[in-house]
């Protein structure tokens, strides 16, 4: 919830940067407006040290349901570290692939 209140902020400065954010009625004019500001308004919350924090418990759970919450529990609670850094795998664009090839490509 607070990330998307954030990136709202962050939106909201990009368009009134822009000269977009006048009055409601008028017609958004402006294409590919970026946020810069996201990331270093992210860093300054209190969301991204918790974030930051809990990154690797979903990845642990690549190698089954008990696994995961021993890993979770171990690293949150006695360690109060990530002992190790797991990346996702297999990416999504696999999957997509993957549905792309079976269900649309017959």
């Amino acid at each position: 919830m607070k990330s998307g209140m954030v990136a709202a902020e962050a939106i909201h400065a990009a368009l009134e940067e822009e000269g977009s954010v006048s009055t409601l009625v008028e017609p958004l004019t402006t294409h590919g407006v970026e946020a810069m500001t996201y990331r270093p308004m992210m860093e300054a919350s209190w969301v991204w040290s918790e974030l930051h924090s809990v990154r690797n418990y979903a990845p642990a759970f690549k190698w089954g349901l008990w696994a995961g919450v021993i890993y979770s529990g171990l690293s949150a609670v006695i360690l109060q570290v990530n002992a190790f850094i797991f990346n996702y795998f297999p990416y999504s664009y696999d999957f997509t692939l993957r549905f792309v090839r079976i269900y649309i490509f017959q």
